[in-house]
C-alpha cells in the first residue's frame, strides 16, 4: 500500500520557464494599453507573453487566450522570439486543468523552440517538466530519461541553478522504482543545494522526501521530525498542497507504525487542506484527494468501522476511474470487496473483487513492463555515471599535463623577465607620469560629473519649488477678486516658463562640457534619434533615476519607461541587456 504514496513530492516545480507572478491590476491595464496602442507585431507579441505570463496563476483561462494570440501572430510572421515562452505558458495552463497528455504535447513543441535557438536554461527547464509530467503518469523509465537528459544539459552548460531541482526529480524517480538508498543520496544532495540558495520552498520538499524514506526504513521518530521541519515551512508560507501532502505522510508513517486513530486525524486534516487549494496550485490535485480518500476507508476498515470506511472508499474508486488512477482503482475495490463481504453482501462483494482481480493484475503486467524499463533507465543512469566519472578522469590527467605546461612556461617566463627588469626601469617614471596624468583626469572627470549631477538635482529642487508655488497660486485664483486673477494668471504662466527652457539651456551646456562627443556619437551611430531622446539619454548617462528624470522634465514614470523601451528598441537591445552600461560606451 506504500505505493498508493509514492509519488506525492514528484511535483517540485511546473512553471520553470521563468515565468514571474501576476501584475496588480493597473499594471496588467497598462499592458493592455499599450496592445492596444502598438502597430509593432513583434512588440505585440511580446506584451502578449507578458499578459499571458501575469494572468497564468490568477486566471488561467485568460493566460490561455492571450498566449495563443501570440503563438498565433507568432507563426504568421515566422518569428519564434517567444514562440517558446508561450507554448510553455499555453502547457503550464494544461498541468492546471489536469490535461497533463496535452501539457506533454505543447511542452515538447516549446523544447524544440529552445533547442533551435539554443536557450539550454529553457531547454533543461522543459525538460525537467516532462519528467515530472511522466513520474505522476507511473512511467519511471520515460521519467528517468528526460531528467538524465536534463541533468547532462545543465552540467554542460554550467546551469547550476538547475542541478538541485534534477537531484530532488531523480531521487523521486529512484524512491518510485524502490531504490530507497539511491533516493536517499539525491535527496540529501538536493537539500544541501537548497539550502545554499536558501529556497525554504524546496528546503521543506526535501525534507518531506526523506521524512518519506525514514518512514519506509521503519525510523518513525526520526521520519516524523523531518516532516514536522517540512510542515512548519509550508503552514508559514499558506502552501495548502504541500501541507496537505505533509499531513498524507505523518498519516503514512503512524498507519506504518499502527497507531490507526493518529493516522485518521492526519488524513482528515489533510483533507481539509485539500479543500483549501485554489486554482494558484500548478499541478494536478485529483490524485491528491482519491489518495487520501482511498487510505481514511482503509484505515476505517482496518478498524473495523464499516460505516465510515463505505463513506469513503466509494468516492475513492469513483475518483480513481475519473481521474485514471489503477492504483487507486485496484486498492479501493479490494477494499470495498471486504467491506461487503463482512457486510454479507456476497454479490457487491465479488462484484468489486473481480474489478480488483482485473485491475490488480494489468498493474502488474504494467508492473514488470516498468521494471525492465526501470532498469533499462537504471542502466542507462550509472552508463551515464561512469562516462561522466571517465570525463572528470580523463579532464583531471588533462589539467595534470596542463600544469606541467604551465611550470615550464612559467620558468622560462622568469628567465625573460629578469633580461626585461632593467628595460622596464627606465621606462617606470614615464608610465608613473602617464598614471598620474590618467588619473588626474579621471578624478576631474568624476568631479565634473559629480558637480553636473548636484546641479541638476538643484535644477530639480527650484522647478519642484516653483511649480509648488505655481499650484498654490493656481488654488488661490479662485478667492482672488477679478482685477487680481488676471496678474496672479500672468505670473503663474511667466512661473512655468521659466522653469522649463532655462534649465535644458543650461543643461545642455554643462553636460556637453563634461562629456564632449556624447551627443555627437550617439547621432552618427543613431541617425533617427530624436532631440528628446538624446536628452533622456544625457540623464541616463548620469544615472538618474526614472522619478528624478519624470520630475525634471513633467512627464510621468510611465512615459519615462515607456521612452526607455524605446530607446531600447532601437539601440537593437534585447530585455536582459544594461541601457544604462550601453550608454557608458559613448
Amino acid at each position: 500500500m506504500r505505493k498508493l504514496f509514492k509519488f506525492v513530492f514528484l511535483l517540485p516545480f511546473w512553471c520553470l520557464l521563468c515565468f514571474s507572478q501576476s501584475l496588480q491590476a493597473d499594471e496588467t491595464d497598462s499592458l493592455k494599453n499599450l496592445l492596444t496602442e502598438s502597430h509593432n507585431i513583434e512588440q505585440r507579441i511580446g506584451i502578449l507573453s507578458r499578459l499571458s505570463t501575469e494572468y497564468l496563476n490568477l486566471f488561467p483561462d485568460s493566460a490561455l487566450y492571450f498566449a495563443n494570440r501570440g503563438i498565433q501572430l507568432s507563426k504568421n510572421i515566422d518569428n519564434d522570439k517567444y514562440l517558446g515562452e508561450l507554448l510553455g505558458i499555453v502547457g503550464d495552463v494544461m498541468v492546471v486543468k489536469d490535461s497533463l497528455d496535452q501539457a506533454a504535447k505543447v511542452y515538447l513543441q516549446a523544447l524544440d523552440i529552445f533547442k533551435k535557438n539554443g536557450d539550454f536554461f529553457n531547454e533543461a527547464g522543459i525538460l525537467t517538466v516532462m519528467g515530472n509530467i511522466y513520474i505522476v503518469k507511473g512511467e519511471n523509465s520515460q521519467a528517468m530519461e528526460y531528467y538524465l537528459e536534463a541533468l547532462k544539459v545543465s552540467e554542460e552548460y554550467k546551469i547550476e541553478q538547475r542541478l538541485p531541482y534534477l537531484y530532488m526529480n531523480i531521487g523521486s524517480t529512484q524512491y518510485a522504482i524502490g531504490n530507497i538508498e539511491k533516493a536517499q543520496e539525491f535527496y540529501t544532495k538536493s537539500l544541501e543545494g537548497f539550502k545554499k540558495v536558501n529556497d525554504s520552498v524546496n528546503i521543506g520538499r526535501n525534507y518531506a522526501n526523506l521524512g518519506l524514506i525514514y518512514s519506509d526504513l521503519d525510523e518513525h521518530k526520526i521520519a516524523n521530525d523531518y516532516i514536522l521541519k517540512s510542515l512548519e515551512i509550508f503552514i508559514s508560507i499558506d502552501a495548502y498542497a504541500d501541507i496537505a501532502t505533509n499531513y498524507q505522510s505523518l498519516a503514512l508513517n503512524s498507519y506504518n507504525n499502527h497507531d490507526y486513530d493518529q493516522a485518521i486525524e492526519f488524513l482528515q486534516t489533510s483533507l481539509e487542506y485539500i479543500d483549501k487549494i485554489d486554482f494558484n496550485y500548478a499541478g494536478p490535485r485529483m490524485d491528491k484527494e482519491a489518495r487520501t480518500r482511498a487510505r481514511l476507508g482503509e484505515v476505517y476498515l482496518r478498524k473495523g468501522e464499516i460505516r465510515k470506511a463505505y463513506t469513503y472508499l466509494p468516492e475513492a474508486y469513483f475518483l480513481g476511474k475519473k481521474g485514471g488512477l489503477p492504483n487507486i482503482i485496484s486498492n479501493s475495490a479490494n477494499n470495498l470487496s471486504l467491506l461487503f463481504e463482512k457486510q454479507g453482501r456476497l454479490d457487491s462483494a465479488l462484484f468489486y473483487y473481480r474489478i480488483y482481480k482485473i485491475t490488480s493484475e494489468s498493474l502488474i503486467n504494467e508492473d514488470n513492463i516498468k521494471k525492465l524499463a526501470n532498469l533499462n533507465a537504471q542502466y542507462k543512469y550509472d552508463q551515464l555515471m561512469k562516462d561522466e566519472d571517465a570525463k572528470r578522469k580523463a579532464e583531471h590527467e588533462a589539467q595534470e599535463r596542463e600544469n606541467l605546461y604551465y611550470i615550464v612556461a612559467i620558468t622560462v617566463l622568469l628567465l625573460l623577465l629578469i633580461l626585461l627588469v632593467l628595460l622596464l626601469l627606465l621606462w617606470r617614471s614615464r608610465l608613473q607620469r602617464v598614471e598620474l596624468k590618467q588619473i588626474n583626469l579621471k578624478n576631474e572627470l568624476e568631479l565634473r560629473n559629480k558637480e553636473l549631477t548636484t546641479h541638476v538635482l538643484y535644477q530639480l529642487k527650484k522647478n519642484e519649488f516653483i511649480l509648488n508655488i505655481s499650484k498654490k497660486l493656481g488654488t488661490a485664483l479662485s478667492k482672488l477678486k477679478p482685477e487680481n486673477k488676471k496678474v496672479i494668471e500672468n505670473v503663474i504662466r511667466e512661473l512655468d516658463m521659466d522653469s522649463g527652457d532655462d534649465v535644458w539651456k543650461e543643461f545642455e551646456v554643462r553636460f556637453q562640457q563634461v562629456h564632449h562627443n556624447f551627443y555627437k556619437k550617439l547621432g552618427q551611430d543613431f541617425p533617427d534619434i530624436t532631440s528628446n531622446e538624446l536628452r533622456l539619454c544625457g540623464f541616463l548617462k548620469l544615472n538618474m533615476n526614472t522619478k528624478d528624470i519624470s520630475a525634471i522634465t513633467y512627464q510621468s514614470v510611465n512615459s519615462i519607461d515607456v521612452a526607455r523601451s524605446r530607446l531600447r528598441q532601437k539601440f537593437g537591445l534585447n530585455k536582459d541587456a544594461n541601457l544604462i552600461a550601453f550608454l557608458s560606451q559613448y
